[in-house]
C-alpha cells in the first residue's frame, strides 16, 4: 500500500511538472499572439516640422504610412480646417505606390488665431464617401495685431511620448559643443537590431526649444494615429473625388441623374450624379495646382451646390493661457520685418509651373467680330447672318436661343437652349447673352454636328454649344450660374527643390526653425550625411528625426543640445 502511494505520488509529481510547463508554454504563446497583435496595429506617423506656427509661415509634414499601403497608389487629401469645418487649405497626394509622402501647407497672412484640425482623408472604394484616417490639432497665431488672448493647447493626445524603436537610430556629430552661426555637420546612422545597416526614408528636423516653448507645452511635432479596420489600403480609392451635395432654392436635397462639371482650364466637362439624398462623388484627373469648376444640372439652373467633405472632427482639446506667447509673437513679427528689410524670406517656396493639357476644338462655325461690319447687338446680328443659331425676343420673357441641326436627314431645332461658354463661364441665359456688348466680343464659335457634341462634350451639349470669347474685363454671370463656381485644390503644386536663405554677414539668424528635410533617404551603408548652420540664439535645442524601411520598420530619434556661446 505504501509502494503504491509512492507509485502515485511519482507520477502525480511528473504529471504536475508536465502541466505546469504546459500552462507556461501556453502563457508564453498568448503572450507573443498579444505582442504580436499589438506590433501588427497599423498607424500613420505624421512628422510637421513644428509643433505650431504663425501667419505667413509653411506647414511642413512627413506621413509615413503601415506597409499595406504600398501597393496602391491612394488619393489622399490633406486639409487644415477650423472647427466648424471650414477649411483654410487643402490639398490633394497621391502615394505613388510608396509608404511615405511629404507636402506643405502655405498659412495665409490673413489667417485668424485658431487650433486648426490637420486631418488626412481617404475616399472609401465602396461608396467614394470621405474617410477620415487621422487628425491632428496644430495652433495657428496671427502675429499681424492680433489683440485678442491667445492660448494654446494643454494636451495634445497623438503626440509620440515615446520613440519608436522598431529600428536603431543614431546621430553622429562632429563635436559635442559649438557656438553660434557654427556649420554643423551631422549623419544619421539607421541599422536593424542585429545592427545591420537599412536603407530608409527619414525626415529631420531642428528646432530652438526656448523660443518654442514660449507658445507650446513642448517642442515635440512628431504624432501617431491608429488606424482602424475602414481605414486599410484596400478599402480605399486610387482616383481623386470631390465631395458636395445638390440642393433646390428650397434647401431639398436633389437627385441629380446628370451633374456636368467644367474646368475652363482644361477646357473640359465631367460628370457625376447625386444620390436620393443630394451627395454626390466628382472623380475628376489628377490635375495639379488650383482649379475653378462650374457645376451645373442637365435639365434644371435652379439648384444650389455645395462641396462638404461631410466628415465629424474630433472634439476640441483643452487650453490653458501662457504669458510668454505674447511676446514670442512680438518677436514673431519683428523677425518678418528684418527678412523684409534684407528682401528675404525665412522660409521661400518657388512653385513649379504645372502641365496644362487643354482640348482644342475645332467649331462647326466660327465668327470673328472684327471681319464683320458693327451691329446693335447679337440679335440683329444673327438674324442678319446666315447661321444655326438664333437669338430672338420672345415679348416678356425677354429673348431666347435656339441652335439648329442642320444633319440632312434631321433638320430641325435641338429643343431647349444651348450652353454658352462666355470666357469659360457657363450659362442658359439668352438674356445674359443679349446684353453682352456686342463690341466687347472677339469670337463666336458654334458647335452644331451632333456626333461632335455627344463625343466631345456629353450630355450637356444636346441642345448646342455657344463659345464666346470677349475683351471684358469681367463677366457678369447671373446669380444662380455664379452661385456654383467653386475654387478647388487639387495635387499639390510641385516645388523648386533645396531652396536656401541666402544671408549677409550683418543679417540676423534667428528663428524657431533651423533645418528641415522630409525626403531624405539613407545610402547603401544605411547613412544620410547633412548639415545645417547654427543660429544667433543661444540655450537648447531639439533634433527630432523619424525614419521607415522598405519594409515598414519605424522608428523615431530625439535628442537635445545646448548652445552657451
Amino acid at each position: 500500500m505504501g509502494k503504491f502511494s509512492s507509485t502515485q505520488n511519482g507520477k502525480t509529481s511528473i504529471f504536475m511538472r508536465y502541466l505546469h510547463l504546459c500552462i507556461i508554454g501556453c502563457l508564453l504563446c498568448i503572450s507573443s499572439i498579444v505582442q504580436a497583435q499589438g506590433n501588427s496595429e497599423e498607424s500613420i506617423i505624421i512628422h510637421l516640422n513644428k509643433p505650431f506656427y504663425t501667419t505667413g509661415e509653411n506647414i511642413w509634414y512627413t506621413l509615413y504610412f503601415p506597409n499595406s499601403f504600398k501597393p496602391h497608389n491612394l488619393a489622399l487629401k490633406l486639409a487644415l480646417v477650423n472647427d466648424e469645418g471650414q477649411s483654410l487649405s487643402e490639398h490633394f497626394l497621391k502615394t505613388g505606390n510608396q509608404s511615405h509622402a511629404n507636402g506643405y501647407f502655405k498659412v495665409p497672412y490673413e489667417a485668424p488665431s485658431v487650433h486648426y484640425h490637420f486631418v488626412i482623408l481617404g475616399t472609401a472604394k465602396l461608396d467614394k464617401t470621405k474617410v477620415k484616417l487621422g487628425e491632428v490639432f496644430i495652433p495657428i497665431y496671427s502675429d499681424l495685431g492680433d489683440t485678442r488672448t491667445h492660448t494654446i493647447l494643454a494636451e495634445t493626445p497623438t503626440i509620440l511620448t515615446a520613440n519608436v524603436n522598431d529600428l536603431k537610430v543614431d546621430l553622429q556629430l562632429g563635436t559635442d559643443s559649438w557656438g553660434r552661426r557654427d556649420q554643423v555637420a551631422a549623419t544619421v546612422a539607421v541599422t536593424d537590431k542585429q545592427g545591420k545597416p537599412v536603407s530608409a526614408n527619414l525626415s529631420i528636423s531642428i528646432k530652438d526649444v526656448g523660443l518654442l516653448e514660449m507658445a507650446a507645452q513642448e517642442a515635440s511635432s512628431i504624432h501617431r494615429i491608429p488606424l482602424t479596420a475602414e481605414h486599410q489600403a484596400a478599402n480605399l480609392a486610387e482616383e481623386i473625388y470631390i465631395n458636395g451635395k445638390v440642393e433646390d432654392n428650397q434647401g431639398t436635397s436633389w437627385q441629380s441623374t446628370i451633374l456636368a462639371v467644367y474646368s475652363p482650364t482644361e477646357k473640359q466637362f465631367f460628370y457625376t450624379k447625386s444620390n436620393p439624398d443630394g451627395r454626390f462623388a466628382l472623380k475628376i484627373p489628377d490635375l495639379q495646382g488650383n482649379r475653378m469648376l462650374q457645376f451645373m444640372d442637365y435639365q434644371r439652373t435652379d439648384l444650389k451646390v455645395t462641396l462638404d467633405d461631410n466628415i465629424t472632427l474630433d472634439s476640441p482639446p483643452s487650453t490653458s493661457t501662457k504669458s510668454k506667447i505674447t511676446q514670442y509673437l512680438a518677436w514673431s513679427q519683428m523677425r518678418k520685418k528684418i527678412y523684409q528689410l534684407y528682401n528675404s524670406l525665412e522660409d521661400p517656396i518657388s512653385r513649379l509651373a504645372p502641365a496644362i493639357n487643354a482640348i482644342e476644338l475645332e467649331s462647326d462655325q466660327r465668327f470673328a467680330m472684327k471681319d464683320y461690319e458693327k451691329f446693335d447687338d447679337l440679335s440683329i446680328f444673327f438674324n442678319e447672318i446666315v447661321t444655326p443659331f438664333k437669338l430672338r425676343e420672345r415679348g416678356k420673357r425677354g429673348y431666347v436661343a435656339r441652335m439648329f441641326n442642320p444633319a440632312q436627314q434631321i433638320r430641325t431645332f435641338y429643343k431647349g437652349s444651348p450652353l454658352f461658354i462666355v470666357d469659360g463661364l457657363l450659362s442658359r441665359d439668352a438674356n445674359f447673352i443679349y446684353n453682352i456688348p456686342i463690341e466687347k466680343i472677339d469670337t463666336i464659335d458654334l458647335f452644331f454636328e451632333m456626333q461632335q457634341l455627344k463625343t466631345e462634350f456629353g450630355p450637356i451639349g444636346n441642345s448646342g454649344i455657344v463659345d464666346i470669347k470677349t475683351s471684358l474685363a469681367e463677366i457678369d454671370l447671373p446669380a444662380e450660374d455664379a452661385a456654383n463656381i467653386f475654387p478647388v485644390s487639387v495635387l499639390q503644386y510641385a516645388i523648386e527643390e533645396g531652396q536656401t536663405v541666402e544671408r549677409t554677414s550683418t543679417q540676423p539668424h534667428i528663428g524657431p526653425q533651423l533645418f528641415w528635410t522630409a525626403s531624405a533617404q539613407t545610402d547603401d551603408k544605411g547613412t544620410f550625411p547633412f548639415s545645417f548652420t547654427q543660429s544667433d540664439d543661444l540655450g537648447t535645442f531639439l533634433i527630432e528625426i523619424s525614419v521607415q524601411d522598405e519594409n515598414g520598420r519605424q522608428a523615431t530619434f530625439t535628442r537635445f543640445y545646448t548652445v552657451n556661446q
